[in-house]
């Protein structure tokens, strides 16, 4: 096998590996943001940027004597996100490493190698017929 082939037949692997993962990716989201109390979290970040955005529309706000502004505002708002956020889909992340993997291991056991071409031979690699 040349480097070229071997080089195409780990990009085509790759390659399905990704589509894999992220289908699994896809549904696991769906099935994540379901349920309700991911639902009603997401409400609640979304009225808070609503907020967030309102108050600091004219550049800054100022609660007892400390100045906050828009910029500010938004970067504390960016890290509760991030944080509700993990917490929201902590386990969607090993789902996904655990069920794509297990899908790229079941295609490399199972995908049909007589379609290879070997280095000396130009024609697809077929399987020895014993008489």
């Amino acid at each position: 096998m040349h480097a070229n082939e071997f080089l195409s037949l780990i990009l085509n692997v790759v390659t399905i590996t990704q589509i894999l993962t992220a289908v699994v990716f896809a549904i696991m989201l769906v099935a994540t943001m379901l349920n309700p109390i991911n639902l009603v979290i997401a409400g609640i970040l979304a009225v808070a940027w609503f907020i967030v955005m309102r108050t600091t529309s004219e550049g800054s706000i100022e609660i007892a004597c400390i100045t906050i502004t828009r910029k500010n505002a938004s970067f504390l708002m960016t890290i509760v996100s991030g944080l509700m956020a993990f917490f929201m889909m902590k386990s969607l992340f090993f789902v996904t490493l655990a069920s794509g993997s297990a899908l790229s291991l079941i295609h490399a056991l199972f995908r049909d190698s007589s379609k290879q071409k070997s280095e000396d031979n130009e024609q697809p690699l077929a399987q020895e017929e014993y008489a």
